[in-house]
């Protein structure tokens, strides 16, 4: 975020959830350098996760390691365009300069350059209406409940094999 800033982007820095690394980040965030330009709600429980995605314009997902994120998910279903690192199921979801912009993780002039990018209204725009779309498409719960239907009646349909016979 500092780099994005020294670099001209008018960014606000909103973190949102709670961990071991909440208050090291409360200080951060309380320093002269940061307290104008960064807010810590705390935790956006399964009530309160919708709000805290409609209220954004953009989301930053920079972690070093992940499976498949559900706060990248909701914030796609609320059309917020995202800038993730590439890793774990990410890309599955993200199609870069699509969806977001997908940059390499532990880069933080990547994520910069990215986060520049997406200050653009109508990339913006365009990434917003295919993140809804791709999230009603691919993840909605209608969708992840047929296929774990579809799994279900597969495995359950499946032959198995006989036992072994105890000699």
């Amino acid at each position: 975020m500092a780099i994005a800033r020294a670099q001209g982007a008018n960014v606000c820095l909103v973190i949102g959830g709670s961990g071991p690394e909440e208050p090291r980040l409360r200080k951060l965030a309380g320093s002269s350098d940061w307290r104008a330009m960064s807010h810590l709600p705390g935790r956006c429980s399964a009530g309160t996760s919708s709000s805290c995605s409609a209220a954004q314009t953009r989301f930053l997902f920079a972690s070093h390691s992940e499976g498949l994120p559900f706060a990248l998910l909701e914030s796609m279903a609320a059309g917020v365009p995202v800038v993730a690192t590439r890793v774990g199921a990410v890309p599955d979801v993200v199609a870069d300069g699509v969806h977001g912009l997908l940059v390499p993780p532990r880069d933080p002039g990547a994520i910069a350059g990215a986060i520049r990018k997406l200050m653009d209204r109508e990339l913006l725009a365009r990434m917003s209406s295919t993140c809804k779309k791709r999230i009603a498409a691919g993840y909605s719960i209608d969708q992840l409940a047929g296929r774990f239907c579809s799994l279900y009646s597969e495995l359950c349909s499946a032959r198995r094999p006989k036992a072994l016979s105890r000699s």
